[in-house]
Order: structure tokens, then C-alpha cells, then sequence
């Protein structure tokens, strides 16, 4: 049997989920929104083979659980060597962090390299327990948070 490579892995849903760890949020009964920004991102094109590197801007509002940053970072790097498109990373990225967290409200910015000339914005939300697209006020900040 062949091996997979990493495009199809990537697309039969690889997950690195397993690397994240939560801790229980001591202050649930107070709102407040944590940050994270993480300026290391590198993945692989799986069309071209050449790195894809960004940085990753996370916002999110606790309930129950809080990331563990080492976690966090770690599950980040593994995304090194896998061909995956970046935009598929974001949403991957946003989704096993909700599955973890279970957050009230969290967002991804993604803001990729330019490679070829085109940089590129991958931007998403989680809302009403739903991940949905961002709409951009190109007048405002342009990584739309708080």
C-alpha cells in the first residue's frame, strides 16, 4: 500500500489536537479576552512544496478551560512540515482549539507571507457556537480585534 503523502494526509483531516492541553479557568464567573499571537507559523504548499510562513493571531474569551500556552506553541510548530494550504491551516487551527477550550467567543487572523507577490489574510470566528467568516472593514484595523 502507498504511503499518503502530506496533501492527502491534510486532507483526511491530519490532526495535531492531541498536542493541546487545557487547565481550568479559576475566574470563569469573570469576563475577560486573552490574546495570543505567534509570528513562527511555517507550513507547506502542498501544490508547490515551498514553505508558507505567517503569523497567527488568536483572541478568545474562556468559559470553563484556558489553553495551555506550551501546548499551544507545540501544536503550532507541528504544522512545520505538512502540506497543507494555509487557509486550510487557519481553519483546522481555530477548530481543534475550539473543540478543546470550548470558548464563549474566539477569532483567527491569519496573515501570511507574501510568496509570489500575493500576501494573504485568512481571518474566521467563533460565535453563537458556530465557526464563521469575517468581514473585514477595510477603514479599521486590519486584524479586526478588539
Amino acid at each position: 500500500m502507498a504511503k499518503k503523502s502530506s496533501y492527502q494526509a491534510a486532507h483526511n483531516i491530519i490532526s495535531f489536537k492531541h498536542k493541546l492541553e487545557r487547565v481550568k479557568n479559576l475566574f470563569s464567573d469573570k469576563g475577560y479576552t486573552v490574546s495570543y499571537s505567534y509570528d513562527e507559523f511555517t507550513s507547506v504548499c502542498p501544490k508547490t512544496g515551498l514553505p508558507d510562513f505567517g503569523t497567527i493571531y488568536i483572541d478568545y474569551t474562556p468559559k470553563k478551560w484556558v489553553i495551555e500556552e506550551k501546548s499551544m506553541k507545540f501544536y503550532l510548530i507541528s504544522y512545520r512540515n505538512v502540506g497543507i494550504f494555509k487557509e486550510f491551516a487557519a481553519v483546522k487551527i481555530l477548530s481543534d482549539f475550539v473543540e478543546i477550550t470550548k470558548p464563549k467567543w474566539a477569532r483567527l487572523v491569519g496573515e501570511f507571507k507574501s510568496r509570489g507577490g500575493l500576501p494573504s489574510t485568512v481571518r474566521l470566528e467563533f460565535k453563537n457556537n458556530k465557526i464563521v467568516e469575517i468581514i473585514p472593514d477595510l477603514h479599521q484595523n486590519k486584524h479586526n480585534f478588539i
